[in-house]
């Protein structure tokens, strides 16, 4: 009737070799009941019961062999409970529980450093994050015990003895941010002992806080630099005499979010543009794809959103205002028209104005049988510096009448004009952007009937027409002038 003991297990000592043991034992102190005492056993490791094979080579002898290899960082636990009976119906007093590991290495491990150090402010969005322990560490143990918080993207390399662990980053952080890196008290050496106190740091992602402003805006066509707008004023200021394809650089205090800054523009009205920053990301060019409108008020606006390199943004929104009327923006336009319409015996001797609505009467020799040569004198306004190509004019250009008839015979511009030049030569002291056309023609207001009565001339320049500047004409320009005979 004397109660069942376990008289002995192997491994039966508090250290064993893991690396070789495949099995463990139980002896009893009597036959036992097969059944129950298979129930009432359980092989733990670190709590958890391993899977396993009984087998019974004497019937007080339970073998059980284990089906995963043992390791070398676990505490194992052989345990057999009140369960076990013997063949006689006794069972065990009390419950039986041995203890092993795999070594006699009992000190815990310890954090030497972690990297970034404790409140570091860091000028980079990729730092250097490592740990360093005292001894070689479990690598799985690191891995499920590491954290970064808020989390980003890497992966983690280790040295050869496992005793320094780096996260290498693949995703940067955000600026002006706060990390917390975290190792867990679970986190073991290679035979089993843990930190048994957490390790935790944190860093901050910024090592300045000064917000950017803008040095400039300047309007690279003409070198001016532009005025603010300021809001908190009553009176609008217009930046004008900006060309219509100007490029307009912002100059920014420091380097700047090159992926942030184009999307804090805004034009009203809007436009297409590109944008190109200089080398060193202090300032950004703005290069018109469409032309401005001349005389337009365009608003440009420089988000507050704007933000440095580290992240800080700028205090406040700009506003810068621009007009299109720069002096290589001018369209072109036609100032002033003369007619060759006066006779000394056979040659043209000058010219008359013709003006909108005004009128006239044939000279003579346009009257006689066949009529005669003559010309018009078109002076055309344009931008500074431009010219423009005289085929371009020719076809844009084009000349109706009423009760006469008008031929076009040739068509000569400025310096090359060589009919009767030197009978009428054109205007002198004509403004430097001032060309004249000399358009050649051939009247007839000779006969009978519709040629001898009250007629008209229109004149017409389709708004096509451009200069080498590209300006073209705000609108399709016309003249009438009547005549009385």
């Amino acid at each position: 009737m004397e109660p069942l003991t376990v008289t002995k297990v192997n491994p039966d000592t508090e250290y064993a070799d893991t690396q070789t043991l495949k099995k463990v034992d139980v002896y009893f102190s009597a036959d036992v009941d097969k059944t129950l005492t298979e129930s009432a056993f359980s092989l733990l490791e670190d709590g958890v019961p391993m899977e396993g094979r009984y087998g019974w080579p004497e019937d007080n002898h339970l073998s059980y062999s284990v089906i995963e290899q043992f390791n070398e960082t676990s505490i194992y636990t052989i345990k057999v409970t009140t369960m076990a009976e013997d063949t006689d119906g006794n069972s065990l007093k009390d419950d039986y529980t041995h203890t092993f590991r795999s070594s006699g290495d009992s000190q815990r491990p310890s954090i030497v450093s972690i990297t970034p150090a404790t409140n570091e402010r860091i000028a980079q969005v990729r730092p250097t994050i490592e740990v360093t322990f005292s001894e070689p560490m479990d690598v799985t143990s690191f891995l499920n015990g590491f954290h970064l918080y808020p989390s980003a993207e890497g992966y983690f390399a280790e040295s050869v003895n496992n005793t320094v662990f780096r996260y290498v980053l693949t995703e940067d952080l955000d600026w002006q941010m706060n990390y917390t890196i975290t190792v867990s008290d679970t986190v073991m050496d290679t035979v089993g002992n843990n930190l048994g106190k957490e390790g935790k740091q944190s860093f901050y992602v910024g090592d300045e806080t000064t917000a950017p402003s803008i040095v400039s805006v300047t309007d690279e066509s003409s070198g001016a630099v532009l005025t603010i707008d300021d809001l908190l004023t009553q009176e609008e200021t217009v930046n004008a005499g900006v060309e219509k394809n100007s490029r307009i650089t912002i100059q920014f205090s420091e380097e700047m979010d090159r992926s942030i800054v184009p999307n804090c523009l805004n034009f009203v009205p809007s436009i297409t543009y590109n944008t190109e920053w200089n080398a060193a990301g202090t300032a950004l060019t703005i290069k018109p794809i469409e032309s401005f409108n001349r005389d337009t008020i365009y608003s440009l606006t420089i988000g507050k959103a704007c933000t440095d390199v580290q992240g800080n943004e700028m205090s406040s929104a700009s506003v810068y205002k621009i007009r299109a009327n720069g002096p290589h923006s001018i369209p072109p336009k036609i100032s002033r028209v003369e007619f060759a319409n006066s006779f000394s015996g056979a040659n043209l001797s000058d010219t008359i104005e013709l003006t909108p609505l005004g009128s006239f009467a044939y000279e003579g020799a346009y009257n006689t049988a066949g009529g005669c040569t003559g010309f018009f004198d078109i002076y055309m306004e344009l931008a500074e510096g431009a010219t423009f190509d005289i085929f371009d004019f020719i076809d844009a250009f084009s000349v109706t009448v009423t009760a006469a008839s008008i031929t076009p015979n040739g068509c000569q511009l400025d310096d090359n004009i060589a009919f009767l030049a030197s009978e009428i030569p054109v205007r002198s002291g004509l403004p430097a952007n001032t060309h004249v056309i000399r358009y050649i023609v051939a009247v007839d207001n000779s006969g009978t009937g519709k040629y001898s009565v009250a007629g008209n001339i229109r004149m017409t320049l389709n708004s096509t027409f451009k200069d080498s500047y590209d300006n073209k004409c705000e609108e399709t320009w016309s003249l009438r002038v009547n005549t009385t005979n």
